[in-house]
């Protein structure tokens, strides 16, 4: 028996680039009887040139005409399942191709078929849990316009805990004074601004308020010219000096004029600044009053 010798490497690739090269021609060559007739001898003509009328081989005219109804040559069964499916598949315009128009109206269809229950609401904000309690005003001899008030409320629970943890509270008491004008708002003749900081001291164990006529919001080391320090036991006395001011300066009723309406509006808030996102829609203190401060209605 013969024996059989390994063919050398160099006619191993050749016969394999040999095979790759068959199977290549034999694909494309099952494409193209894929095609339908019409567009194989369309792919069988030779090139023409772009311009109309122009002679390309062998004194041929090159022609732009489709074929169109039963002039076009009928299709080839591949081609007819082809078609199908491309009928099948066909999907809807996309919105992106559609007029802006279309794209409003069909968004607002949408928006009002959502019932109410599913569209977000704004956030409520609390109701105030402060009170009035008192607000009166005294001229003292030499012209001076003095207001005492009084404001009551209670710290909700998660205040409380924000105080004994190291945060502290402020809040804010402010006079305005205004003269009526018929042809224009009124005029500002007097604005005071009065501040108050509570806050914990766990090492003392003691309550420290601070009172200012500047914001002390934000501000580590408050100027001590314009600063009051005092401290307390415990927090409901300390509250009780942060809910009252007492003859506090306003303004010179001397600049009062006479035959005209003047007005004082009071108003006392929870400063928001320097207190986390949470606690500020835990509780909201706030109250406003307008007081009349024409000599009918002067105290």
């Amino acid at each position: 028996m013969p024996c059989l010798k390994k063919a050398p490497p160099e006619f191993t690739g050749l016969a394999a680039a040999r095979r790759r090269a068959l199977l290549r021609t034999g694909a494309a060559l099952a494409c193209l009887s894929a095609l339908p007739a019409w567009a194989q001898a369309d792919e069988a003509q030779p090139e023409t040139s772009p311009e109309m009328g122009v002679e390309t081989g062998a004194g041929m005219k090159a022609e732009m005409s489709v074929e169109t109804g039963p002039d076009r040559p009928p299709a080839t069964p591949a081609a007819e399942m082809a078609g199908r499916v491309e009928a099948g598949a066909s999907t809807p315009e996309s919105t992106e191709n559609r007029p802006s128009d279309a794209r409003q109206s069909e968004s607002q269809e949408s928006e009002s078929a959502l019932p109410e229950s599913a569209l977000p609401e704004s956030p409520a904000q609390p109701a105030s849990t402060a009170t009035l309690a008192e607000l009166r005003t005294r001229r003292e001899a030499d012209g001076s316009l003095l207001l005492t008030a009084r404001v009551r409320f209670a710290l909700a629970p998660a205040l409380e805990q924000a105080l004994l943890k190291g945060v502290p509270l402020h809040f804010m008491a402010e006079a305005v004074v205004l003269r009526s004008r018929w042809y224009w708002r009124d005029r500002r003749l007097a604005a005071r601004q009065c501040y108050w900081r509570l806050a914990y001291l766990p090492l003392m164990r003691r309550w420290r308020v601070l009172i200012s006529s500047q914001p002390l919001a934000g501000v580590e080391a408050p100027r001590s010219e314009t600063t009051t320090a005092r401290l307390f036991d415990t927090l409901d006395e300390a509250l009780d000096a942060v809910q009252r001011v007492s003859h506090w300066r306003i303004m010179n009723a001397a600049h009062f004029e006479p035959g005209r309406r003047h007005t004082l509006r009071f108003r006392y808030l929870l400063q928001d600044e320097g207190l986390p996102r949470p606690l500020q829609a835990a509780e909201r203190i706030e109250v406003q009053r307008d007081m009349d401060l024409t000599p009918e209605g002067a105290a």
